[in-house]
């Protein structure tokens, strides 16, 4: 079945969860992003995501651990469950995930409405659509299936393909017809790349989207989810940024239809931590336009100490925003009316650790600041 969280947005004009006061935020909420998804059946244009050496039994332990000590509190709770790095119904191991235990433990012990699971997809690869089927049938049988309240999904998208390509619009069709028909309940939103010539695109790909599958599709640059293999992935961040400048000419027609989350300072900043789980260890995530999944000790929370680890999550949050704050005289960070935001997403960790001591901001500030005048409210926390 598909529910119709998106719709709220794109045709009722509600906001959700976007650009909540912060004096709202009651809650301090920690997005657990488990990386155990192992292999790909996909090569779509633009991805960095690692393929291979993610799955560990542990980082699901570690998942059970913090679910554990946060169940029954309302000061703070996990936030809707990541489930990646890869496509969802590709990995090799699916079929071991979606029945361990201590993973469908834990999550009945997030809170009620939070039972959420977030994953990618894909079309078009190696799997047919009978394939998909099969696999859906699989997850609506097992533990996990059975303890997830909702399932939200984002198919990755070749947005070439999606305007001018009959073929990959029926397999889209078709891929949405299929989790209509799942007894699963399915939240539906789409994503892409930066590629070549995607600004000359994306938005036909944003209006077709919203018309005929009433959803958003959210333009990502994959890359910062390889900052940890090489600093020089970051000019693809800047070609990102400069893409962004040439979209946001027409400011009004940007802020209504381009799904621009860096420019909503309540999102992923205050009372909030996302953090990586992988190979058993945690890390910190920093939040640069997406999510980003950085495995380095600069981001590594140390729960070998003993303790709770929630405890450990807030204290190294704690420790790495007054670090980047006390260090932004180095950088012109310093007088930047950003600075408390960005050190809240880490931003300032990643120039000084990733980007080597960089001085300068690798955010467009410019069309972050056309956001300004935005009305937050108190709707969400």
């Amino acid at each position: 079945m598909l529910n119709d969280e998106w719709k709220k947005i794109v045709v009722d004009g509600n906001r959700l969860e976007e650009f909540t006061a912060i004096s709202a935020m009651s809650q301090y909420k920690i997005q657990p992003q488990l990386e155990i998804l192992e292999g790909c059946s996909y090569m779509c244009p633009g991805c960095f995501v690692k393929r291979k050496g993610n799955w560990s039994p542990y980082s699901i332990h570690l998942f059970w651990e913090l679910a554990k000590e946060l169940m029954g509190r309302e000061d703070i709770v996990l936030d809707d469950l990541v489930i990646g790095p890869t496509d969802f119904y590709g990995a090799e191991n699916l079929d071991t995930i979606i029945e361990e235990v201590k993973l469908a433990e834990g999550i009945m012990m997030m809170p009620e409405d939070n039972r959420n699971v977030q994953h990618n997809c894909s079309i078009l690869g190696s799997l047919s659509e009978k394939d998909i089927e099969g696999k859906i049938r699989k997850i609506e049988k097992s533990l996990v299936g059975s303890v997830v309240k909702s399932w939200d999904v984002q198919v990755a998208l070749d947005v070439k393909r999606l305007l001018y390509d009959k073929e990959y619009r029926g397999a889209l069709d078709n891929r949405i017809e299929t989790f209509k028909e799942s007894s699963l309940n399915y939240e539906i939103s789409m994503a892409t790349n930066i590629v070549d010539g995607i600004e000359d695109m994306i938005y036909d790909a944003i209006d077709l989207v919203r018309e005929e599958y009433q959803t958003v599709i959210e333009i990502l640059p994959s890359v910062v989810r390889s900052f940890d293999h090489s600093p020089k992935h970051g000019e693809k961040l800047f070609e990102w940024n400069d893409m962004l400048t040439k979209l946001s000419t027409d400011e009004k027609r940007f802020k209504t239809k381009f799904h621009f989350l860096q420019g909503d300072v309540s999102h992923k900043a205050f009372h909030y931590s996302v953090i990586n789980i992988h190979n058993g260890r945690m890390f910190m995530a920093p939040f640069i336009y997406e999510n980003a999944q950085i495995y380095n000790d600069a981001f590594l929370i140390d729960i070998t100490q003993g303790g709770d680890i929630v405890d450990r999550i807030l204290e190294h949050k704690h420790w790495i925003v007054n670090h980047q704050i006390q260090n932004s005289q180095l950088t012109e960070c310093h007088t930047c009316k950003y600075l408390n935001i960005c050190s809240h997403r880490l931003v300032p960790r990643v120039m000084e650790t990733v980007f080597e001591n960089r001085k300068e901001c690798i955010l467009n500030k410019d069309v972050i600041q056309l956001f300004d005048d935005e009305v937050y409210y108190g709707n969400s926390y």
